[in-house]
């Protein structure tokens, strides 16, 4: 039995183009912006002909602020269907049209779900969007100090885990970024709201056009941890990796790896476990803007088995690698042989735009049947009249238990940030769209 469900053909067109021009601060807009707030799950978008006006409520919260640098909180809008109201306008969209958007996902020490959302604003402020099943509504505030070095158009990426593979401490969220001259800097919170810098601030300096990406590894039974952010250093096109690393008896303090892997300015990065969750495939972009997928071992940083691809992946590509595990539904005679010989039982489902983000390229990838284009899984849920802009999933520690994808689109009022449920198996479950997250200030 094929570790894929639906064998379709790979991509049969080949566009190759030149990376988008720099997108500048969008002016506010002056047309009324709605904002789609529902929070159940919709089994399919259909297209439709008809336009449905809508008035926008807004619900009130109270600004509050928190220690290390919480500033405006963010309301909660909803959307209704009635008349429009010609007098009933909104704030403009107060995402940077040209945002990085990142996230991330875990249990609090009471089981709830937490996921977190996190974009940069107009004026350069990094917002966080909070969801949690025991406050189940869209919650955004400030991470960062007004007067904070950032630069405008940085990327974003963040992990989550617990010191030291300690569970009796208080779980960390780490968020990166860059600032205006390239420095990385680091926003963490053990407690919700409240932010503090923390030790990887102005270690390292990256290229101004370097995308970023961080992962949280650990284990607790040996108790080991791993936290690593990749970039492109200021001087050097070849990958980087900084670590942090630390078990049961020692600590390494942050070190940084320059690789001899040579890969495009302003590579997009990625990376996702196949099977053991020190095993992973790391996803760039090589030096003539193909996508191009390595075996990365994340406990000596050792990259190898170059697999090639005919993807177009220009600078800043947008990309999300989210997991499907197959034995929940394939038994150990059924698994191909490479998942079981080589321990290799996950299918990869990539995300990122065509080369001019009118719409999502869906890819499929598993060691017996390669890369598959699976995109017309996922049409019924893509919107003709969007400009894709950033993709977020929320396997930054590595946990593939529910997992979401935050789609950062604009529609023509500003970007926009939609949340997608990712099927959970490796059937032909649909993708489904669970709403859109409210990030208009009061």
């Amino acid at each position: 039995m094929p570790l894929v469900i639906q064998q379709q053909p790979k991509l049969a067109v080949r566009v190759r183009g030149n990376a988008p021009a720099a997108i500048n601060p969008r002016p506010p807009s002056v047309k009324n912006r709605t904002v789609d707030n529902s929070t159940g799950t919709l089994a399919k978008v259909l297209e439709s002909k008809f336009v449905i006006p809508v008035v926008l409520r807004s619900i009130k919260a109270e600004c509050l602020r928190f220690g290390g640098g919480v500033g405006a909180t963010i309301s909660r809008s909803t959307k209704t269907q009635g008349v429009e109201n010609p007098e009933n306008t909104t704030t403009p969209s107060p995402i940077l049209q040209n945002s990085s958007i990142t996230a991330a996902r875990w249990n609090d020490s009471a089981g709830n779900k937490e996921y977190r959302v996190y974009v940069q604003e107009t004026e350069g402020a990094i917002m966080e969007a909070a969801w949690a099943s025991n406050r189940p509504m869209w919650n955004s505030s400030r991470i960062t100090n007004e007067g904070d070095d950032i630069m405008l158009g940085t990327r974003l990426t963040s992990s989550v885990g617990y010191p030291h593979a300690n569970s009796t401490l208080p779980l960390l969220t780490n968020v990166y970024f860059l600032g205006r001259e390239g420095t990385v800097y680091e926003r963490q919170s053990k407690q919700n709201g409240v932010w503090g810098d923390d030790h990887v601030n102005g270690l390292y300096t990256a290229s101004s056009d370097s995308s970023t990406f961080s992962f949280w590894y650990e284990s607790f039974d040996p108790r080991e941890q791993i936290l690593a952010v990749m970039f492109q250093e200021k001087t050097d096109n070849s990958l980087s990796i900084a670590r942090y690393t630390s078990d049961e008896t020692s600590e390494n303090h942050w070190a940084l790896t320059n690789t001899d892997l040579q890969i495009q300015v302003g590579s997009a990065l990625a990376a996702a476990p196949i099977g053991s969750a020190t095993d992973l495939r790391l996803y760039v972009s090589d030096t003539s803007g193909m996508m191009k997928v390595y075996r990365y071992n994340l406990t000596n940083d050792s990259i190898s088995d170059p697999i090639s691809t005919n993807f177009d992946f220009p600078p800043h590509t947008a990309l999300s690698i989210s997991t499907q595990d197959n034995r929940n539904y394939f038994t150990t005679t059924t698994l191909p042989e490479c998942a079981t010989r080589d321990n290799q039982q996950f299918t990869h489902l990539i995300l990122f735009p065509t080369i001019d983000r009118s719409s999502l390229n869906f890819i499929s990838w598993n060691c017996s049947s390669g890369f598959l284009n699976q995109t017309t899984r996922i049409e019924p849920i893509l919107q003709s009249n969007r400009t894709y802009l950033g993709l977020a999933n929320t396997l930054t520690s590595f946990d593939p238990e529910d997992q979401r994808v935050y789609v950062l689109f604009d529609a023509g009022d500003g970007p926009e940030i939609e949340e997608w449920e990712v099927p959970s198996g490796a059937q032909n479950a649909n993708w489904k769209v669970r709403g859109t997250i409210p990030v208009a200030f009061t």
